[in-house]
C-alpha cells in the first residue's frame, strides 16, 4: 500500500510541475527582459525537439532537486550584445563581456523561475547550477537524456529562443 501510495503521490506531484515549470520560466525570461528595456512583443512554442542549431550564443544552465532539468537561452550575437548594452548601459566592452552578461541573465532567469516554482511546491527543492556558454557558428544543441521544448521570444533586443527540459530525479 504504501508504494502505491508513493507512485500516486509521484505521479500527482509530477503532472502539477509539468503544468508549472514552463510558464514559470518563461514569465521569468519575459520579466527580465521588460526590467531591460526590451519587453517581449510575442512568445511562441517552436518545437518539441532534441536538436536546434543555435543562432551563435547559447547558456545553459542546469537545475537540480526532485526534478533534473536544464535551461537554454539562445541568442544570436548582435541580440547578446544589445541585452549586454542594455544591461550595462553602455557599450560591451568585448565579446568576453557579452558573455559574461549573457550568463548572468541566463542565471538571474534561472534563479526567478526556480524561487517561484519553489514557492509553489517547497518539495521540488529545486536549485540553479553555474551557467555554461557556449558560442559559434552552426552548432547543434542536443540533449538525447533529456527532450527539450523550444520557445521563440520575439523581443525589442532581438529573437531569444528558450529551451527547457526536465525529468523526475531517480531514486
Amino acid at each position: 500500500l504504501d508504494a502505491l501510495w508513493k507512485i500516486a503521490v509521484s505521479r500527482a506531484t509530477l503532472s502539477a510541475f509539468e503544468r508549472a515549470y514552463p510558464l514559470a520560466f518563461a514569465e521569468a525570461l519575459e520579466k527580465n527582459l521588460t526590467l531591460l528595456g526590451g519587453g517581449v512583443a510575442a512568445r511562441r512554442m517552436l518545437a518539441a525537439e532534441q536538436v536546434l542549431t543555435s543562432q551563435g550564443v547559447a547558456v545553459v544552465l542546469g537545475v537540480t532537486g526532485h526534478y533534473l532539468g536544464r535551461l537554454v537561452v539562445d541568442f544570436a550575437p548582435e541580440t547578446a550584445e544589445a541585452l549586454a548594452a542594455a544591461a550595462l548601459k553602455r557599450p560591451p566592452a568585448g565579446e568576453d563581456e557579452v558573455h559574461q552578461v549573457a550568463m548572468e541573465f541566463v542565471n538571474l532567469v534561472g534563479g526567478h523561475a526556480v524561487s517561484r516554482l519553489n514557492r509553489a511546491d517547497k518539495s521540488w527543492g529545486l536549485r540553479v547550477a553555474l551557467p555554461g556558454l557556449f558560442f559559434g557558428a552552426n552548432f547543434e544543441m542536443a540533449s538525447p537524456n533529456l527532450p527539450n521544448t523550444w520557445y521563440g521570444f520575439a523581443s525589442g533586443l532581438g529573437e531569444i529562443r528558450l529551451g527547457l527540459g526536465f525529468r523526475l530525479k531517480e531514486e
